[in-house]
């Protein structure tokens, strides 16, 4: 699991296949139903863990890097100091500062001698400033809960907040386009997904999938059936994204082509 995790990351992107990879791990860890289950476990946390940062889920990815700060591994080696810098780096993009240098601290503190890399992370994260859209992105991630939670009217109105402070983020305005489609608002979903779509920011993979098929469902709406299928099996072909957006995409085109 941990190389095939690892490959699906740094070579394929597939950041999503890769945190499955972890989650299906530390479910056998927890179980028991591995070899040396309490290390697993640990070293399970720690690569989902970084997965969902890239997944753009950070507030999961603290979840379980507090399970590890709670249990206090002495193994495997270095463990809890790389938990504390990777809450460190988590709590800066959410802009909570404080917590963010005392996670670094944390680290110091538990840092093996021999693990400078570690060190040298930790002493640089309590030098960097919190990320700037720090604010608009914990409040986005509040929003893409509430959504999940299945209050959509709350959601768009999180999400919308959060658009408003960072109109460039691509993940945000899709994530806001995605609460409008579920509220109803299919014009304005498709026009914000227009211009993510057609705009040059670079698009982060894992997004991808999920913007052609919440762009798909408002031309559905709108009874543009051609263009829909077309966007819908966009989603399909892209790589690395959310695996409910595939589904959606399935299902949908198995509607429309019937």
């Amino acid at each position: 699991s941990d190389v095939c995790s690892s490959d699906l990351s740094e070579y394929f992107h597939d950041h999503p296949t890769s945190a499955r990879i972890w989650e299906t791990l530390l479910d056998a860890a927890i179980g028991r139903k591995v070899k040396a289950a309490e290390i697993a476990v640990v070293r399970a946390r720690l690569g989902l863990a970084a997965e969902l940062e890239q997944l753009f889920e950070t507030d999961r990815a603290i979840d379980h890097l507090n399970a590890v700060v709670a249990a206090a591994p002495s193994a495997p080696y270095g463990a809890l100091a790389r938990a504390h810098v990777l809450l460190g780096d988590a709590y800066l993009r959410l802009a909570r500062t404080d917590e963010a240098r005392s996670a670094y601290r944390s680290a110091l503190a538990h840092v093996p001698a021999e693990a400078t890399d570690l060190r040298a992370r930790a002493q640089a994260g309590l030098r960097r400033s919190p990320e700037s859209s720090g604010r608009a992105y914990a409040l986005s991630l509040d929003g893409w809960r509430t959504l999940e939670r299945g209050d959509a009217p709350r959601a768009a109105a999180l999400l919308e907040r959060a658009a408003g402070l960072a109109p460039t983020d691509v993940v945000i305005q899709v994530r806001y386009a995605a609460a409008m489609n579920a509220t109803g608002d299919h014009l304005k979903a498709r026009r914000l997904l227009e211009s993510v779509i057609g705009s040059r920011s670079v698009m982060p993979e894992m997004i991808r999938a999920t913007a052609f098929a919440e762009y798909a469902s408002a031309l559905e709406r709108s009874n543009e059936r051609t263009r829909a299928i077309e966007y819908y099996e966009r989603a399909l072909s892209a790589s690395g994204g959310d695996p409910r957006a595939y589904t959606r995409a399935r299902d949908a085109l198995a509607r429309l082509r019937a």
